[in-house]
């Protein structure tokens, strides 16, 4: 991913430890740090893991939701935001 450039980042959390993320509409392979998905403490933090911070950078527009959104969806919401 470019730096100093604006992205439109998503993460998708389908249950269990299945993390999807999506980079400007496509869908990303990334390996998650042992321990950042805590599904347990039923918390969520954005940009910190294990007592550090760990985005450098501004972050906008931040929407949680009450369920995983579709593909379709996240390729929707990246087309009215560019």
């Amino acid at each position: 991913m470019s730096k100093n450039i604006w992205h439109h980042v998503v993460a998708v959390y389908g249950g269990g430890t299945s993390v999807t993320f999506y980079i400007d509409g496509v869908a990303q392979t990334l390996t998650i740090p042992a321990g950042a998905l805590n599904t347990a403490s039923g918390t969520a933090y954005i940009g910190y893991s294990g007592g550090q911070n760990i985005f450098q950078g501004d972050i906008d527009d931040l929407r949680l939701y009450n369920r995983a959104l579709s593909a379709a969806e996240v390729m929707a919401l990246y087309d009215a935001e560019k």
